[in-house]
């Protein structure tokens, strides 16, 4: 696995806060990473919880793919079932592990959200039920993982900042 995927990840954020991806989710999003020719695309949903000033956010759950998702070396649909699963931990919390976005893989290095990607999120940060008034989306690229966050109230996209990539990459085992 990636050598930086070691530690947790964070992105600062627009315009105040960071959002934090654990080692562990940085470890099972990176494992889907498409580094041979072979590989498909993988994704899944965001699952955390907000700290009290609402700012700082964390990731540490999120959903990997599942059997009746459609996957090809350039497309990603997300089945039904991953919403079930986001429902579930909320309601095994008490309402604290939260839905808090999307992620998925790129066969790019450095990953950029094509047309569909966009007109996802827009989708998603406009008809999705979410606590607070953004969403953030997740590209896993061959070296690096990049993030945007979509703000509801503003209806725009921004990208996340971090000094993060995947430089040395490790036999998966």
């Amino acid at each position: 696995m990636p050598s930086d995927c070691m530690r947790d990840i964070a992105f600062m954020l627009e315009p105040e806060g960071k959002l934090l991806l654990t080692k562990k989710v940085c470890q099972q999003i990176s494992h889907y990473r498409q580094a041979t020719h072979r590989d498909k695309e993988a994704g899944g949903i965001l699952l955390g919880r907000l700290f009290e000033n609402k700012s700082d956010i964390i990731i540490d759950e999120i959903t990997t793919p599942l059997k009746h998702d459609k996957r090809a070396r350039h497309t990603y649909y997300r089945s039904s079932g991953h919403h079930k699963i986001a429902v579930d931990k909320w309601k095994q919390s008490n309402g604290y592990c939260l839905y808090l976005g999307l992620w998925h893989t790129h066969p790019e290095k450095i990953p950029t959200p094509s047309s569909i990607d966009i007109s996802d999120w827009k989708n998603a940060i406009s008809n999705g039920k979410y606590e607070g008034d953004r969403l953030f989306f997740i590209i896993v690229g061959t070296k690096q993982i990049c993030c945007w966050q979509g703000d509801k109230a503003r209806r725009r996209m921004r990208r996340g900042t971090s000094n993060v990539q995947i430089k040395e990459l490790e036999p998966w085992g």
